[in-house]
Formats: structure tokens, sequence, C-alpha cells
């Protein structure tokens, strides 16, 4: 028992919580705060007109072609090519990030659960669908699945989570 609490203790320690909070969270805070407020918080303007276009036409993104290129088959440990093509409406590449998001499939809810992502790439663009491709890694076994989603994404922002932003396929 001793052994576990010594063993256990430093990951659970109010030093590494404070550290890890204000490495995170806080010291990103006061950075993007430093480059809002410059030149007469100008920063500010922009970033509002930025989210004021991504909300105008966030419902217009259009998600489509996924394509698993390993033959819909998963091994331990290997890479799975990922492939989608997104409409992005008014929107450019650059005020988006379009992700792969997989895990393990719950085999009673058919749900991803035990979630990673990872970035896709821009490859092309093709009339007016953008070209995206990735890899990630099978890292367990089991039922795996993957799905894509979009998300909002601006130097300036924080967190691509901060708009509460998600575009998934239908």
């Amino acid at each position: 028992m001793k052994c576990s609490i010594r063993s256990i203790t430093p990951m659970f320690s109010t030093h590494r919580m404070v550290k890890e909070y204000a490495t995170k969270y806080y010291f990103n805070a006061l950075e993007k705060n430093k480059l809002l407020l410059q030149n007469n918080a100008q920063s500010v303007v922009e970033l509002n007109k930025w989210k004021s276009k991504i909300y105008a036409n966030w419902d217009k993104i259009i998600i489509k072609d996924i394509e698993m290129k390993n033959d819909h088959e998963a091994w331990l440990g290997k890479p799975i090519e990922v492939n989608v093509k997104v409409n992005l409406a008014e929107l450019s590449p650059d005020d988006v990030v379009v992700q792969a998001y997989y895990g393990s499939v719950d085999v009673h809810t058919n749900e991803l659960i035990d979630t990673q992502y990872t970035n896709l790439n821009l490859i092309r663009k093709d009339d007016d669908f953008y070209l995206y491709n990735g890899t990630y890694i099978c890292e367990t076994t089991g039922k795996q699945g993957f799905t894509i989603r979009v998300l909002p994404n601006h130097p300036l922002m924080i967190r691509s989570s901060d708009l509460y932003l998600c575009k998934w396929p239908n």
C-alpha cells in the first residue's frame, strides 16, 4: 500500500496541477491577450470580423467522399490513410482545421469511445471542394472506427473549441 501511494502521489500533487494549468492555459491566454491588445486592439476587431464570417458560413460546410485507403481493414500498429472532400462555402482552408476523429467502437451504442484525432493536410482544390488527406495509427484491438470533423481555426483563438462549433458529416 505504501509503495502504491508513493508511486502515484506525484501524479496528483498540487504543484504538478498548478504547473500544468499555468503552462497549458494561463500562459497561452496571457500571450493571446497581449496580441489582441496590440495596435489599439485592432486584432480584436479583426477577430470579431472573422468570427462573424465563421458563424455566417458554418452551416454551409459540406463534408463528403470520406475514404479509407486500407480496404476497410485496420491492423494494429499500421497507418490508416484517410481522404475527404470538404466544401467550405465562403471560408478558406486557413479558417478551419479538418481532422480524422477515431477510436474504438462501442459494441452496444456503435459510437466512438476512447477517441483521438489527427489533423488532415490540404492536398488541393477540385472545383468547389478541398481534398484533405492524412494518416493515423490503429493503436488498440477490437472494432475501430473513424469520422471526420471540421473545427474553426484562428491564430488568436486559444482553442478550436472556443466558438462551440464542430461540423460532422451528415
